[in-house]
């Protein structure tokens, strides 16, 4: 039998398993994994040496200041609060995701909510000033959504996934700054995987809920599925981080049995309400109507609608 070799360059992992049948000799593959030296960058001694001095006063002031600005956006209305995000992206860019995140999470639930009031193009109109969006108020927050995100997830120029890789591809960085370096991009790494999430989930929600809205452009399970694959080269499946976001993406995939599992699996011991709800969904998009009915009954005793006075 040949013998099968995988080479792996620098900067790329190998990892997966083999799942072989018992006592079938014919089924046994022997390979051997080839490895190259992961890279090393070594310390420039001729690097200015002020990479390592700390920052001034007035920048950090700056980088506090966006931050506190950023976490208003989600105490405002949607209307105002894409106002400040605009306000703030003109200020400062992409040299932080805060202002972009923040306003993503809002436009989400948003989102979410107008899901709930419009679908297969029945709307329902707001009567308070806090009601959902209407049919065309939710198109256009879901175009403004997924501007956004494509102008981080799809756009170097904005964010330098590649060097973010690279880095990730060391494994020993002896430069002068290493300490400052790994701190910068390990931030950057948890922001755009959150960036990543919050577009992958509400892509999830718009497949799987039905609706007439016209997304064709947009949303669709070939774009969903491309860029799961890129979000798996900044993480793993596996990590908490994005369990609900990987549950969803499950269901629009039409795996309902794997997202049964993976709600056990992760969410163990910290289903919510809303996570209970969800399971009864998906029990019935599998049919098994007697679960769903044991659930919907256990549900009542769990989360009473009232307790008894004491």
């Amino acid at each position: 039998m040949s013998r099968k070799f995988v080479v792996v360059t620098a900067g790329c992992y190998l990892r997966g398993s083999l799942t072989l049948i018992k006592d079938n000799a014919a089924a046994s593959i022997p390979a051997e994994y080839v490895l190259s030296d992961t890279c090393t960058l070594s310390g420039d001694s001729n690097k200015d040496k002020s990479a390592n001095e700390d920052k001034d006063k007035m920048t950090e002031y700056k980088e506090a200041q966006l931050r506190l600005s950023s976490q208003w956006i989600s105490k405002f209305k949607i209307a105002e609060a894409l106002e400040l995000y605009k306000k703030l992206v003109e200020d400062n860019g992409y040299t932080s995701l805060a202002p972009h995140l923040a306003i993503l999470n809002s436009l989400a639930k948003e989102i979410e909510s107008g899901l709930e009031k419009v679908k297969a193009g029945a709307e329902a109109p707001p009567t308070t000033a806090d009601a959902a969006p209407t049919g065309d108020q939710l198109q256009g927050h879901i175009h403004e959504f997924f501007k956004i995100t494509n102008s981080i997830i799809h756009c170097d120029d904005n964010v330098n996934k590649a060097e973010l890789l690279t880095f990730m591809g060391v494994k020993n960085d002896d430069s002068d700054n290493s300490a400052a370096r790994k701190s910068e991009m390990n931030k950057r790494k948890k922001d755009l995987v959150e960036a990543y999430s919050v577009h992958l989930a509400t892509m999830s929600l718009l497949i799987y809920t039905p609706n007439s809205l016209d997304l064709a452009d947009l949303v669709s399970l070939p774009i969903l599925q491309k860029d799961f694959k890129e979000l798996l080269k900044f993480t793993d499946a596996s990590d908490k981080s994005i369990s609900k976001t990987y549950i969803k993406y499950l269901r629009a995939n039409g795996c309902v049995a794997m997202a049964i599992s993976q709600i056990n699996k992760s969410l163990d011991g910290s289903k919510s309400k809303e996570i209970e709800n969800l399971l009864v969904q998906l029990y019935g998009e599998l049919g098994w109507t007697h679960v769903e009915s044991h659930l919907k009954d256990w549900m009542l005793l769990k989360f009473p609608p009232s307790y008894t006075l004491f």
